[in-house]
């Protein structure tokens, strides 16, 4: 649980939703449908109201920016280049670096190969090829770096 710069209280937990809004009087104001991980473990709310989810059993650490919450699905961390692979709804693969510059983008909306439809999940193997989990096209796509 945690405050934002508004005095509005952010509380996650493994309920039906996982992460709830509330006013400093208590009054409801939302709701996140979903939590993309298996353990809510933490969350805290920055100075600059970007929330941070932590996992558990996965081990991840997700940002939320006040623009994007509940858009990200899947995050991916690259030690070795300091970057991060992150999975949108809009059917992409953004890789940023840590200031959450985008360096890269991977993918477009589309049902034939190398196209994605919700992807949700993904990894990074040594040679830097990118693996995702497409939810609605039913397949893993793998992505080669150029």
């Amino acid at each position: 649980m945690d405050v934002d710069r508004s005095d509005n209280v952010w509380v996650f937990s493994d309920g039906p939703h996982p992460v709830i809004e509330f006013d400093r009087s208590g009054g409801f104001l939302q709701a996140w449908p979903e939590f993309l991980g298996k353990k809510p473990h933490g969350l805290r709310v920055g100075p600059d109201g970007n929330i941070w989810t932590v996992d558990l059993e996965t081990h991840r650490v997700m940002k939320w920016t006040p623009e994007d919450l509940g858009v990200v699905q899947g995050l991916y961390y690259v030690k070795s280049e300091a970057v991060l692979y992150m999975c949108d709804l809009n059917a992409r693969i953004l890789k940023v670096n840590l200031d959450g510059k985008v360096l890269g983008v991977i993918g477009s909306f589309g049902k034939s190969p190398g196209k994605l439809d919700i992807p949700h999940y993904l990894a990074v193997d040594s040679t830097g090829a990118v693996y995702v989990a497409d939810f609605r096209n039913w397949r893993v796509e793998k992505f080669v770096a150029k």
